[in-house]
């Protein structure tokens, strides 16, 4: 099971994680993320801004974790989950 929050300042996050530290690790997961884009872009958006979406998408390329065994396992697990 997976619940995504969108915390709108570091104050809630302080809070929230204080609290999740009460569960033992084997229970809970927390993963931190930066703020993700969630919305559907227009074609015209993208016409309009490509560039920057090509540099945003560019600059969280991880070039030495994709060459690590880790990833591999990572990558098999995610293809794993898929629904044939």
């Amino acid at each position: 099971m997976q619940i995504i929050l969108n915390l709108k300042n570091e104050k809630n996050l302080a809070k929230l994680l204080e609290t999740l530290k009460n569960f033992k690790e084997d229970e809970i997961e927390i993963k931190i993320l930066d703020k993700q884009v969630t919305e559907k872009y227009t074609d015209e958006y993208i016409e309009k801004n490509w560039k920057e979406l090509i540099s945003k998408g560019l600059s969280n390329y991880k070039e030495d974790y994709y060459k690590t065994e880790e990833y591999k396992i990572d990558r098999a697990n995610y293809m794993l989950s898929k629904e044939i």
